[in-house]
């Protein structure tokens, strides 16, 4: 994925992201993310060769579709837990071998904590 397409698939995710969350409309567009097949991209979108970036922006469109009961199996059913379980293992990793300490690893450590605690 080249730099320019990561940041406009960034973006895309950050829009529906703040579509997800905080408005009277929220709860609408949180079920039509999952209704429009995004659920089985999102999980994607978190596994290699993802970076970062795009992992913490679907992190957080991930934690807002977790506020509606609607997506709790949803989610699970698409092994979003187990996919989370293992970017904080690999995030922990490379803060072990200090491959790259960032504030997304700050952030997702968090999102990673975050997500499973809504989901249950």
């Amino acid at each position: 994925m080249c730099k320019n397409s990561l940041f406009v698939y960034v973006q895309q995710i950050c829009a529906l992201r703040h579509l997800t969350s905080r408005h009277a409309e929220a709860h609408m567009a949180q079920n039509m993310v999952r209704t429009h097949g995004g659920l089985p991209v999102l999980v994607k979108l978190l596994q290699p060769p993802s970076r970062w970036p795009m992992i913490k922006a679907v992190m957080g469109l991930i934690r807002n579709l977790a506020l509606s009961p609607a997506n709790h199996a949803p989610l699970r059913e698409h092994g979003v837990i187990p996919v989370i379980v293992q970017l904080l293992m690999r995030a922990h990793q490379d803060i072990q071998q200090r491959v790259c300490y960032c504030f997304y690893h700050d952030w997702l450590t968090l999102g990673c904590l975050n997500c499973p605690v809504v989901l249950s």
